[in-house]
């Protein structure tokens, strides 16, 4: 499905439209906003400047390409899961409650890599801050925010300048923090306050991806992670 850059969006403003089985690419302005719909299995690249999907109940085994995407290569979805997130200002903008973020890929962000600002469960992702500013963060976790879970990630590459690969906020309370491994940043963790339940976190000493250049995110035998 080829927008050909001569639209704006694949659908209206609360769409509950979903996909499966796609490929789509070419508007000028965002992907689209959803309300309960679902995207599965698709390829999301070139889909303009604000945003991609928005809005999407659940996004699972999908590549969503945000190339100059400024406000969230995924924005406002709820669970996601299995997915490869490249590219854009920020890779995921989290505001939905009990969100479910899982099994991921996220790589190429400019800024932020994923902005945490509601109650979430974040775990079993690979964040690589390659190419990123260098003030890049990996997971921000905005103020105030309750019911926050952040384990068993591998944080990786959020070096130069400010970069730090997890920052939480003035009250940004965490339920379970931890498990967590760490490579190549100029700051592991910069947490304002500890988490009700808290495992230990892990720092790895080589990098621990069997090709990152080659796109080949497997964690080596050697590694901790």
């Amino acid at each position: 499905w080829d927008g050909d850059n001569a639209i704006s969006t694949f659908h209206a403003y609360q769409g509950y439209i979903s996909y499966k089985n796609m490929k789509m690419h070419g508007t000028t302005s965002n992907f689209g906003r959803s309300g309960t719909a679902t995207i599965m299995n698709c390829d999301i690249y070139d889909v303009g400047t604000s945003n991609g999907p928005r809005g999407f109940m659940a996004v699972t085994n999908s590549r969503i390409d945000g190339g100059t995407n400024s406000l969230g290569t995924l924005h406002q979805c709820g669970d996601v899961s299995y997915c490869e997130v490249i590219n854009g200002t920020i890779g995921f903008s989290i505001n939905i409650a009990g969100s479910v973020v899982e099994n991921n890929l996220f790589r190429g962000q400019s800024g932020k890599v994923v902005h945490i600002d509601d109650d979430t469960t974040f775990r079993n992702n690979t964040l690589d801050g390659t190419g990123g500013d260098s003030d890049l963060v990996g997971v921000l976790i905005d103020q105030h925010q309750e019911g926050v879970q952040v384990y068993n990630n591998v944080f990786a590459n959020f070096s130069g300048g400010t970069a730090k690969a997890l920052e939480s906020q003035t009250g940004a309370n965490m339920v379970i923090y931890g498990n967590n491994s760490y490579y190549n940043n100029t700051t592991d963790t910069d947490i304002v306050a500890a988490a009700a339940t808290t495992l230990p976190d892990f720092s790895e000493t080589s990098d621990p991806f069997t090709d990152r250049a080659g796109g080949d995110y497997s964690i080596t035998s050697g590694a901790l992670s």
